[in-house]
């Protein structure tokens, strides 16, 4: 979350090696103003043929609101 500018980077890497492993990412970033700014870059890498590997990322900014209740709920 970036809330008063600042920056956040998330690089990960994820890696299937073993026969039938599998593996999901989620990435959520939250801004809650225009100040800062928040990168996301997952990768996968399947090293087996039956690896099942998947990832997901966003990042997003709430109303007004949603800021409130955010505030309350978590200060």
């Amino acid at each position: 979350m970036v809330s008063a500018g600042g920056s956040i980077t998330n690089i990960a890497i994820f890696i299937g090696d073993a026969d039938g492993s599998k593996g999901f990412w989620g990435c959520d970033g939250l801004k809650l103003n225009d100040e800062g700014e928040i990168s996301s870059t997952p990768a996968l890498l399947a090293r087996n043929h039956n690896s099942q590997l998947s990832h997901e990322a966003s990042i997003g900014m709430i109303s007004e609101k949603s800021r409130l209740l955010y505030g309350f709920k978590y200060g």
